[in-house]
């Protein structure tokens, strides 16, 4: 037998109807007003895919590597040089405001404070900070994460050019408590063929079950880049026929 109910103004009805609080996603405000060019102090994040690197794969095999985890998000830079801190998209230096994302997010987990005390630890004049900014409003939010975070996966002196080796990067973010992109291996020999490669980029992110973009590997003791980081990055087939239809 149906129960009747007299509803009137304020009555609550979330158990009736089986109504959870709704809470809006939080928007993302990306592109933002411009400063400049990237600045040419640091450098860009684009990583070479390694269909385009065979020629070196034998070369490589005879390295040990860092694998990590390859978010989809979008690209931020965060820097000090001559004592001005700043924040830039993948091609372009943002000028702060109250709206945009990257600039939120860097004042929420108060990044400028934290990168100043790095600098101060390792007795630095300048120091850049690379990251995948991830969340509501950001590629689909695949990872299902509420609001907007950054994950860190390297560290540039801009003053000598170089990047810092992976395990002092690793360092300067356990010190400041900043989260750093997925680990898989830090360990990795690579197997006879590239091709063995790019089926070993394929599984579950370890941020939600969801495919994982990829895998990026930086060498342990890079000997061929004059920038002191030799690196790749191995797409997973998984991924892009999942989310880039």
């Amino acid at each position: 037998m149906k129960q009747i109910i007299e509803l009137v103004e304020g009555f609550d009805v979330t158990e009736i109807l089986g109504i959870t609080k709704y809470d809006p996603p939080i928007p993302a405000e990306l592109a933002g007003q411009v400063l400049g060019d990237f600045p040419s102090h640091s450098i860009k994040t684009d990583e070479e895919r390694i269909q385009n690197l065979t020629d070196h794969y034998e070369d490589y095999k005879k390295e040990e590597w860092i694998a990590t985890e390859k978010v989809d998000g979008t690209s931020i830079t965060a820097f000090i040089y001559r004592g001005i801190f700043g924040i830039s998209s993948r091609n372009l230096e943002l000028k702060e405001t109250e709206t945009n994302t990257f600039w939120k997010v860097a004042r929420a987990i108060q990044l400028e404070e934290k990168m100043r005390k790095i600098m101060e630890a390792h007795n630095l004049e300048a120091l850049t900070l690379q990251g995948e900014l991830l969340g509501e409003g950001i590629q689909k939010n695949k990872y299902r994460i509420k609001g907007q975070k950054v994950l860190w996966f390297r560290a540039f002196d801009p003053m000598k050019f170089q990047f810092f080796p992976f395990f002092t990067f690793r360092s300067m973010c356990e010190e400041a408590g900043l989260e750093m992109v997925p680990r898989i291996d830090y360990s990795f020999k690579l197997p006879e063929k590239y091709e063995d490669l790019i089926l070993y980029a394929d599984g579950e992110s370890k941020l939600c079950q969801t495919a994982r973009e990829g895998i990026v590997f930086v060498a342990k003791n890079p000997l061929y880049d004059d920038n002191g980081r030799l690196s790749f990055k191995v797409i997973s087939n998984k991924f892009i026929l999942k989310h880039e239809e």
